[in-house]
């Protein structure tokens, strides 16, 4: 990622590098998103726009959701760089996520 390597704050989701994982859990939902499904940017969009699309979906919620993707599998860079289409395999998922594991990726506010 060429953005700055500091801590990234994703609202209420939370990375969970063994099972390659973004979690969400609140008071009567949880969610997951299985990175490993994420291997082109049609299907990270699609998890956006299901996720959009539940009742407790908050702006801070969706926002969280789109950074969190954003740092653990640097889009730009692997899946839709100048706008053309990639596909990764899981594997190759698991290799972005675990360079990741060296920075911070952490909570934010309660949902």
């Amino acid at each position: 990622m060429t953005d700055s390597p500091g801590p990234v704050d994703c609202g209420p989701w939370a990375l969970d590098p063994e099972l390659l994982v973004l979690r969400i859990e609140g008071d009567w939902y949880s969610y997951e998103v299985d990175l490993e499904e994420c291997v082109d940017s049609a299907e990270i969009l699609d998890t956006i726009i299901q996720i959009a699309r539940k009742k407790w979906a908050t702006d801070a919620v969706i926002g969280g959701l789109v950074r969190a993707i954003n740092w653990t599998l640097d889009p730009q860079a692997h899946l839709c760089s100048f706008g053309r289409s990639t596909t990764i395999s899981s594997g190759k998922v698991r290799e972005i996520v675990n360079a990741r594991r060296g920075h911070a990726l952490h909570r934010g506010g309660a949902v």
